[in-house]
């Protein structure tokens, strides 16, 4: 598989750290307003100013193979061809140390592909900063998603609560049924890239510039 080492004080990013089920997170690029308003609204939330930087992530597929939801449609995409000089931190859940190879992760990697041909969810994505517009068009947004929406709801389809049910069409159960897994209990529309870096669930494995 292709390789590439540029920016990092980490080895050669290979096979090794590109594992299935693992999350990218990709840093802000220079001074984009819709970057800009994404590092904003996450810091507002609380997130630290370091992880309010990342404002996009994605789960590997196989190799540097992601699952890439952004405009228009998820899909699958070749991280260092949508990804070149940027910076980006690879992050492994803490539920796969247990798991000898890699089960866990490739079945994360699974949920997350199921995703491919979904609309990018441009309302979600604005209502963090205009609650009441996701209140308005509800509806659309149990259909579509955006990147750390489908990241964490991949990670919940593999570590549920036990009798929780997660419905990909309609990830907006009513409050009264919700109930969430493991460690990381955030309800998956109100996900934000930063929450993945503020969160010691996750370790940081490799870090560095594509």
């Amino acid at each position: 598989m292709e390789t590439y080492n540029k920016t990092s004080k980490y080895p050669v990013l290979n096979e090794e750290f590109l594992k299935s089920g693992y999350i990218v997170a990709v840093k802000r690029l220079g001074k984009s307003f819709f970057h800009n308003q994404i590092e904003k609204i996450q810091s507002k939330k609380g997130y630290s100013r370091e992880a309010s930087k990342y404002v996009h992530i994605a789960v590997i597929g196989k190799n540097q193979y992601i699952v890439d939801v952004s405009p228009p449609k998820t899909k699958i995409v070749s991280l260092f061809e949508k990804y070149p000089d940027r910076y980006i931190k690879i992050l492994k859940y803490k539920g796969y140390e247990e798991d000898e190879g890699d089960i866990k992760g490739h079945n994360v990697a699974f949920w997350a592909a199921s995703t491919c041909n979904i609309s990018y969810d441009w309302i979600g994505v604005i209502a963090f900063k205009f609650s009441w517009l996701g209140k308005i068009f509800r509806k659309l947004q149990e259909k579509w998603l955006f990147c750390s929406e489908c990241a964490i709801w991949a990670l919940q389809k593999e570590f549920p609560a036990i009798g929780a049910i997660f419905d990909f069409v309609s990830p907006l159960i009513q409050k009264s049924k919700k109930k969430f897994f493991g460690d990381i209990n955030i309800s998956p529309e109100k996900c934000m890239p930063a929450y993945f870096l503020d969160n010691e669930d996750f370790s940081i494995i490799w870090e560095g510039e594509v």
